[in-house]
C-alpha cells in the first residue's frame, strides 16, 4: 500500500495530467524510471516532448514548491530526460524541455502553476 506521501504526491500529479490534457497535452508516460531518476510527466504537444516535474504542498513552512528542488534533483531530472530519449530511440535533437507544475494545496480548490524550462 502507498504511503500517505506516495498518495499525496499522487494526487498532485493527478491534478498536473488533468491541467495538462485541458490545454491540448498527450500524456506519453508517468512516473518514468531509471537508475538516473525519475520524471513525474512526460507529454507532448505540438511535436514537442515535456519532461515535467511536479511537487505539491501542504504547507509552507519550506518555502515555495518551485525552490524545493535543488541541483541535484534538477540535473537528475536532465539524466532522466536523456535516458528516456535513448529509451524511446527518439534523437537528441527533436524539439524537448523540462517544466515544472506546483500544486498548493493551501488554497481550495488547489492552486495550480505551471513554470516553462525554469531551470535550463
Amino acid at each position: 500500500m502507498p504511503t500517505l506521501r506516495r498518495q499525496f504526491g499522487d494526487k498532485g500529479e493527478d491534478l498536473a495530467v488533468e491541467y495538462l490534457k485541458k490545454r491540448g497535452y498527450t500524456i506519453l508516460d508517468r512516473n518514468f524510471q531509471t537508475q538516473r531518476g525519475e520524471i513525474d510527466i512526460i507529454a507532448e504537444k505540438d511535436k514537442k516532448i515535456f519532461f515535467v516535474e511536479v511537487k505539491s504542498r501542504r504547507n509552507d513552512f519550506f518555502g515555495d514548491a518551485i525552490e524545493s528542488i535543488t541541483d541535484q534533483k534538477k540535473e537528475k531530472i536532465y539524466r532522466t530526460a536523456f535516458a528516456y530519449l535513448e529509451k524511446k530511440n527518439i534523437p537528441e535533437e527533436r524539439d524537448w524541455q523540462i517544466d515544472v507544475i506546483t500544486i498548493d494545496f493551501l488554497e481550495n480548490p488547489p492552486k495550480i502553476e505551471y513554470y516553462e524550462s525554469p531551470f535550463f
